[in-house]
């Protein structure tokens, strides 16, 4: 599918395979990013970790170029606080919309990333099942004691995709609304048998609200959750 903005009860989800490192066929890759982006990708010491971000940059630029008619680095984006990328109020639709109302948000991992695009808040993210050293700290660290007592009560074959469905529920909420890792504490995630999920016993007023929060596994190698905040 080309690239076009997404209407109001529209989600993309652009999903990219990403080589271990970069190849001199990304050559037009880095063309896509900034100078500033360029410097910090650079500063990666891990060739993977470099990749993931001038693939996935490059991609998000490309797509937002096509849909505003600009060329990828010149995309205006900003961040917020903790990082999280969003266009500059500045930007209109061909309309004369503001295009912040389009909302975005990227993930990634070894060999995967995604790219989340609606008219809403959105936040993704993608985890590759693996073994996890210390589940059970840091289910005690992290979770609430009703996600605890889900993994606790779940059978060992089945606890680390419970415990990747809570890690990628949770990340995909605190980023759509632009908070840091440390804000997955503040509400439970209740996980239902059709890969949804709903937002419970939330402290946090940004968190509150109505939330589309799904989940599914790709290849039987990574659990993905897509969490959009349904504004009124």
């Amino acid at each position: 599918m080309p690239p076009r903005l997404p209407s109001e009860q529209e989600v993309y989800v652009l999903e990219l395979d990403l080589p271990a490192e970069l190849s001199e066929l990304d050559t037009s890759a880095w063309e896509d990013l900034t100078g500033s982006e360029q410097q910090r990708a650079f500063r990666y010491r891990s060739a993977q970790a470099q990749a993931q971000f001038v693939l996935c940059r490059s991609a998000l630029r490309r797509w937002l170029g096509a849909c505003l008619g600009v060329c990828p680095a010149h995309v205006p984006l900003t961040t917020n606080a903790n990082g999280k990328p969003h266009l500059h109020p500045a930007v209109r639709e061909g309309d004369g919309r503001e295009a912040t109302l389009l909302h975005f948000n990227v993930a990634h991992t070894l060999g995967k990333g995604l790219i989340a695009f609606a008219r809403h808040p959105v936040g993704i993210d993608v985890e590759r099942i693996r073994p996890v050293e210390n589940a059970e700290g840091l289910m005690h660290r992290y979770f609430s004691p009703s996600e605890c007592v889900l993994w606790q009560k779940s059978c060992m074959d089945d606890r680390a995709d419970v415990f990747f469905r809570l890690w990628t529920g949770k990340e995909a909420v605190v980023k759509a609304v632009g908070r840091s890792l440390a804000a997955i504490g503040e509400f439970s995630l209740s996980l239902q048998d059709d890969l949804s999920a709903q937002v419970e016993t939330c402290s946090s007023p940004e968190l509150q609200g109505s939330w589309f929060i799904q989940a599914w596994k790709r290849e039987a190698q990574y659990w993905l959750t897509l969490a959009v905040k349904v504004l009124g």
